[in-house]
């Protein structure tokens, strides 16, 4: 039976990682046969899981509890772990902003869905109260995060069987059976919720010897969350599937239905951001020793700042950020578990059978999509 703890953590997980899921991957699919995007997120959702046992591995082998930058920095060797540590800030900070882009289209949804409102206004409006809340109170809303998951995963399960309920089954026949499809940015973003491992380890406490269950059943929720989302996008909008998801079933869904999904989606985007904000807090202020004044208004308008500078579209962002920042702190948790390993210290956990197999293929990986995403943006 769950525990308390159990339920925390494993909502810690989900919290974490269905907002980077549910967006820009039934955009991306909507131009593969469904088989193969069937077996993209099959497979991506798989490798999540791998990667959080094996940082699974490191954070209950080590006595003391840390963050996961903290973690680079104590196995890597010194340069290279200050790297690591940089590259994970700037894909916490990437993805603070891809959310803020992303806002304007669920605010406008909700509050305005047929007027020709500016959308920097409402992604403005968003940021600065999700900078004053995290300025204020980015360690209180912790205490909800099993609530808020459970609304989010109802409301999403709703609209899931209402979309299924309306699907257009030749719509599940379309896309080209013959290309090869990789949208390997946009993929590798969804796996940026290696962070909320160690604080799920942090919650469970004397329960520790469970995390690894629980980060399998976390993992499995959130893969058939995605799989049965984009499968009823698909079926209601196919080509008309727009990058947030649900702009695009304006024509197909009732006013309230899109409304609801709206609401839906800003507590999906809500909850990944204020995760990426108390971990980059966290970081600036431990592993950079600046002071909580100082960490906590960096996080709160720094977001704000490089969205008004930039204003790039969502699935570039992380199609960037994904391929370029998620995947290189993807590379050092593989690097960081065969280091734990190689110090042969006694308290060392083993989770994976043949774990250095498994970190040298994250390793191999993620060198090849970094390379690929990088040539594929800015080359060809």
């Amino acid at each position: 039976m769950l525990t308390k703890n159990n339920l925390i953590a494993v909502s810690t997980i989900i919290w974490g990682t269905l907002g980077a899921w549910l967006f820009g991957v039934p955009y991306a699919f909507a131009q593969a046969w469904v088989l193969q995007g069937t077996m993209w997120i099959l497979l991506i959702g798989s490798l999540a899981i791998i990667l959080n046992l094996l940082i699974a591995e490191v954070a209950l082998s080590l006595p003391s509890r840390m963050r996961l930058p903290a973690m680079m920095q104590l196995l890597l060797p010194k340069r290279r772990g200050k790297f690591a540590t940089i590259a994970t800030c700037l894909q916490y900070l990437a993805t603070m902003f891809a959310y803020i882009s992303l806002s304007s289209i669920f605010v406008n949804v909700i509050l305005w869905p047929n007027s020709a409102f500016e959308p920097a206004i409402s992604a403005t409006v968003y940021a600065l109260i999700m900078g004053w809340f995290i300025y204020k109170w980015v360690d209180g809303i912790k205490k909800y995060d099993k609530k808020i998951v459970t609304i989010l995963l109802c409301m999403l399960i709703f609209l899931i069987i209402y979309g299924f309920l309306h699907t257009t089954p030749e719509h599940f026949l379309l896309g080209d059976k013959a290309q090869w499809f990789l949208p390997y940015g946009v993929l590798i973003y969804a796996l940026n919720n290696a962070s909320t491992i160690p604080v799920s380890e942090e919650i469970l406490w004397r329960e520790k010897k469970d995390l690894p269950f629980l980060i399998v059943i976390a993992g499995l929720i959130c893969m058939s969350m995605v799989l049965l989302w984009w499968w009823a996008v698909v079926g209601m909008s196919w080509a008309a599937t727009s990058q947030d998801a649900l702009s695009g079933l304006q024509t197909v869904l009732p006013s309230r239905v899109i409304k609801l999904g709206g609401l839906v989606w800003l507590f999906a985007i809500i909850s990944p951001h204020f995760v990426n904000g108390e971990h980059l807090q966290q970081t600036l202020k431990v592993q950079f020793k600046l002071s909580s004044l100082i960490s906590r208004t960096l996080v709160a308008l720094g977001p704000l700042l490089l969205f008004l500078y930039l204003q790039a579209d969502f699935v570039k962002i992380i199609s960037i950020s994904g391929a370029v920042f998620t995947g290189l702190t993807c590379f050092h948790i593989g690097v960081t578990n065969l280091m734990l390993h190689k110090r042969h210290n006694k308290k060392e956990t083993h989770i994976l059978p043949y774990n250095k197999l498994f970190s040298y293929a994250v390793i191999i990986i993620f060198s090849f999509g970094i390379i690929y995403e990088l040539v594929k943006q800015f080359v060809l």
